[in-house]
């Protein structure tokens, strides 16, 4: 029984043809795994930037509760009553900027989006202000006091209650309300009981944005953890077909054409 030879010429074609499409099947494989490891790395990277900015804001938004706290008791001290409301009047206004700190953090909000937002909405209370300050001035150059009043009245015209243009600025507008108990609570006791359900809130929706954004930055370290093991896979296969391709072809070499055709 005659053994069966294949033709020194397949053998060296084979080699040679293993050897290519390992490399190039290899090289389409790496570079879809790399695409996808560079959109992975993007999103881990913003995800990581989110998160310490959710950390940067929720530093940001205690200091100013600090300070709150601080403008808050000044208001109780023995003062004048004038220089008592002056007090409440900042306080309420640092509670205001608080707030709008603490939901931006609990919400993920960018701060540039709560600052642009704040900036935006600031516009209409801007020109209501300088309407009231020119009805001010008028009042005070008018010397009958019948013409004063009616001055003074058109203060009533002006529309106080402006409305968040935005969605965003509904919201902010919405929990910086909430700085209304600095004018409406008379004891530590009475100001506990309003305020506490929206710090409790704002606590739960701070620490269930925490946990979201570290499960998704984990995830996305898993991920490009994963595509990194299966491109070394890749890289070992490509390799093993190279080598295997190498080896058919310096083999035949060896051996010569003539060896096709010993037995024959």
């Amino acid at each position: 029984m005659r053994n069966v030879h294949l033709p020194h010429r397949f053998w060296l074609v084979s080699g040679f043809a293993v050897s290519v499409i390992s490399v190039v099947v290899n090289t389409l494989i790496i570079a879809n795994f790399n695409d996808d490891k560079i959109e992975l790395q993007r999103k881990h990277t913003y995800a990581k930037d989110r998160l310490l900015e959710v950390s940067a804001m929720l530093y940001q938004a205690e200091a100013k509760f600090d300070t709150y706290k601080v403008l808050h008791h000044l208001a109780y001290v023995n003062m004048p009553a004038e220089r008592a409301s002056d007090a409440r009047d900042d306080a309420m206004y640092m509670l205001e900027a608080y707030l709008s700190k603490a939901y931006g953090a609990a919400s993920n909000v960018p701060a540039i989006d709560v600052l642009e937002t704040e900036t935006n909405e600031m516009g209409d209370e801007i020109d209501a202000l300088m309407k009231i300050r020119e009805i001010v001035q008028r009042a005070q150059a008018e010397k009958d006091p019948a013409k004063v009043d009616a001055i003074i009245k058109e203060v009533d015209a002006i529309d106080s209650d402006f409305e968040g243009k935005t969605e965003l600025g509904k919201r902010l507008r919405k929990i910086r309300e909430v700085s209304e108990i600095e004018t409406t609570t008379d004891t530590w006791l009475d100001w506990e009981l309003a305020f506490l359900p929206t710090l409790k809130e704002l606590r739960e929706k701070t620490v269930a944005t925490i946990r979201s954004q570290k499960a998704e930055v984990e995830s996305l370290e898993k991920q490009i953890a994963d595509i990194d093991g299966r491109s070394d896979l890749a890289n070992y296969v490509g390799i093993a077909l190279q080598m295997l391709g190498l080896m058919l072809v310096l083999g035949e070499s060896i051996k010569g054409p003539n060896s096709s055709r010993d037995g024959a």
